[in-house]
């Protein structure tokens, strides 16, 4: 109702009371009793109606409390206005109302409409209105009166049904796939209701109105319609709400197509399955595509050979006896290949892969399974001969070694000589086929550790030594996990004084108790987990902490019980793993002690990694204060060729070398040499494992200024109390 564009109370014509279906009993407003106006509204109340009157004379609008209900105006004290409803029309159904509005003012044309409104509280709503003239006594139209209902529930499922007819329209017509329609039930059971232009095309037709009205049956060849006929019945009896499932169509031609078919059952009103929706592809593509994929996934993408798929389901079933059971299996690596591949590149270190996997296919019999596990690492899985007795696994590891010594060419003309690790592991030496693999990888590890180029077997004597590794995994991580780590000093003294000049740092591992424990290859452990990173920040922070009571001490006038210089070992795991000289300055910075009061050693493998961040590391240490100094000087390398690019504080010389000391003139002059060459490069020399005074003297009298061992103190733990 919008009062500005309404023709004046003036203007409005006298017309005949049953005029336009009006009952000529209506009347002006207020002929109306309280009485039949209450029972009148009780009346709409029960149909869920709500009733007004509007007399455009006085612009008084009459609402029942439904219609106030609706219009979300029950709360509003005084009786509503025209300005109070035109507000809630929505702009987009204003001009519709209008008209109708004018057509019942000026011809007293009754109607009927649908509109919407957003209440004050901002719902939006759609109503029902049923409206005609109002009348006074006389017969004139002065206003507008009618009934309205809520009907926003029914005009949501409305559109909501029209918009998934739409989208089901739009889905079933464009689908790039075939869709069908059939009817299970009465006469036309079986028949197609509708189709796409895919499922047309899939069966040899260009559109899909020349198959409306065909039956199932003319398009299933006579072999598959047992099938189809069951499947259509237990649809049809609602035994069966849909499926998916390979079957073939006959095309226009008599050809006959596989097709991958998925149903789903519509039930009618009652819940009677009433027709069958069919989503069909057609299968030639997805069959190739499935051959491709299980070949692929049985297959290395770069050797052809077989991959861990095909290992791991080999070894998945018992063991067994007789010809083709599995017997041992062999794993290989090529020696050094990382070299190669570095150097040369990827595309280099492919082909010969690919080279690698040609030999090995080549030198074992064809029943045996030769696969690729990823980068130069092969498996050789052995079978049993037709005779069922097991195959001699050394030779046939043996023949693998000679097959990969021989030259390889590379495709820049090069030829190169590789050699390889075998690990062998047998189903007789009492592992079960899952261990294989684990057994044979630890036998390629010791055949690696202790030279390569060589054959070891898993023996009892490897399954000792991994058990002892890993119960050393469990010991670190659980003392990592609950501090049970804890650090010992071995002094460092100055050959000419005695006095203590610094000490190292080494951790123990504890016992819940406090009791220590033997540990053994902990670093090693340590070095091949990779918990050794962890291990080196402990340690650090350790020192720091111990360093930092013992600095408390000094400022509350105690003696220091700690030495003015603490080394600690740093692995070169450590330092590849990045940002090492940023987190220790950051713990020196949260403890408050001095950089200076640090040293750091690393091993001789650590300086010479080929990685320039071992270089950046150490300098960022040495330019914040920290000493970096040279360990174990002997057992790596032993060349101070590189030791010019490394601003070093100190040399250790190794222990091996002290203990030799007065055994030989020989012995003697390499210490001495060391030394020499150690103060040429301007480092401090720190002798390691003095154990008797004729070694301390014979230091001395080389010029070696620092020295750590039994003879001057073992390792002991810190007390600050």
């Amino acid at each position: 109702m919008d009062l500005s564009v309404l023709p004046h109370a003036s203007a409005l014509p006298r017309q005949a009371a049953h005029q336009d279906g009006v009952d000529e009993s209506s009347q002006a407003p207020d002929a109306m009793g309280s009485t039949d106006r209450r029972r009148l509204e009780e009346a709409y109340a029960l149909t869920g109606l709500a009733w007004w009157e509007w007399d455009v004379r006085t612009g008084r609008l009459s609402w029942s409390e439904g219609m106030r209900s609706l219009a979300g105006l029950e709360h509003l004290e005084r009786e509503p206005t025209i300005h109070d409803w035109a507000p809630l029309l929505e702009p987009a159904d204003v001009a519709a109302t209008t008209v109708l509005e004018h057509q019942a003012l000026t011809a007293g044309t009754p109607y009927r409409h649908v509109f919407r409104i957003r209440t004050p509280a901002g719902e939006l709503r759609y109503l029902e209105s049923w409206t005609g003239p109002l009348r006074d006594a006389a017969g004139d139209i002065v206003g507008l009166r009618g009934a309205t209902l809520d009907v926003s529930d029914r005009e949501s499922a409305q559109r909501a049904h029209q918009t998934s007819e739409a989208h089901f329209q739009v889905v079933f017509d464009h689908a790039p796939h075939g869709m069908a329609m059939v009817w299970l039930q009465g006469e036309r059971a079986g028949d197609l209701i509708r189709a796409n232009d895919a499922f047309a095309r899939l069966l040899g037709w260009e559109r899909a109105d020349e198959l409306v009205g065909t039956s199932l049956a003319s398009w299933t060849p006579s072999a598959e319609r047992p099938f189809s006929r069951s499947r259509f019945q237990a649809m049809a009896e609602g035994r069966s709400r849909g499926s998916a499932y390979s079957r073939q169509y006959l095309r226009r031609d008599g050809s006959v197509v596989h097709a991958w078919v998925t149903t789903a059952v519509i039930d009618d009103g009652a819940g009677v399955p009433e027709f069958v929706v069919a989503h069909c592809i057609d299968d030639t593509g997805r069959r190739q595509h499935l051959r491709e994929l299980e070949r692929l996934a049985r297959t290395d993408a770069l050797t052809g050979l077989a991959n861990r798929a095909v290992v791991d389901s080999d070894l998945a079933v018992p063991p067994t006896v007789g010809p083709g059971a599995v017997t041992g299996l062999l794993m290989t690596d090529l020696d050094r290949f990382k070299l190669i591949n570095d150097s040369q590149g990827h595309l280099v270190g492919d082909a010969l892969l690919v080279q690698v996997a040609q030999r090995l296919r080549g030198a074992v019999a064809p029943r045996h399974t030769v696969a690729r596990l990823g980068g130069d690492e092969f498996v050789v899985v052995l079978r049993a001969g037709e005779d069922g007795a097991p195959v001699d696994a050394t030779s046939v590891a043996e023949t693998v070694v000679a097959a990969l010594r021989e030259p390889f060419d590379l495709p820049s003309g090069d030829r190169v000589v590789l050699t390889t690790s075998v690990g062998v592991a047998l189903v007789g030496d009492g592992a079960d086929m899952q261990d294989l693999l684990k057994h044979a990888d630890l036998a390629l590890y010791e055949a690696k550790d202790v030279g390569r180029n060589r054959v070891v077997r898993f023996d009892a004597h490897l399954r000792a030594r991994n058990e002892a590794r890993v119960r050393s995994e469990v010991l670190l991580r659980t003392a990592l996990r609950e501090g049970l780590l804890r650090v010992e000093l071995q002094p460092m003294v100055a050959l000419c004084t005695g006095e203590v000049a610094g000490a190292e740092a080494l951790v123990r591992l504890h016992g819940p108790d406090g009791s220590p424990v033997h540990t053994g290859d902990l670093i090693t452990v340590a070095e091949e987990t990779g918990l050794v990173v962890a291990l080196d920040l402990w340690v650090v922070g350790e020192v720091a902490r111990l360093l930092a009571l013992d600095e408390r001490r000094v400022r509350e006038g105690h003696s220091p019980l700690m030495p003015l210089l603490v080394g600690v070992n740093v692995s070169g795991r450590t330092i590849e793993a990045g940002d090492f000289a940023s987190r220790m300055g950051a713990v020196l910075a949260d403890a408050g002690v001095p950089p200076r009061r640090f040293a750091v050693e690393l091993t001789e493998t650590s300086l010479l990694h080929d990685s320039g961040l071992v270089e950046a590391t150490v300098e960022e240490l040495v330019a914040m204060g920290v000493v970096v100094g040279l360990d174990d000087f002997g057992t790596g390398y032993s060349s101070l060729a590189y030791l010019p690019r490394f601003p070093l504080g100190f040399l250790k010389i190794d222990m091996s070398f002290v203990q030799r000391l007065g055994t030989s003139r020989r012995s003697d002059a390499v210490v001495a040499a060391v030394v020499d060459l150690a103060h040429a490069h301007d480092m401090t020399v720190v002798a390691e494992g003095v154990e008797t005074t004729e070694q301390a003297d014979a230091l001395r009298s080389m010029g070696c200024e620092l020295a750590q061992g039994w003879l001057f103190g073992r390792p002991a733990p810190v007390d600050l109390a």
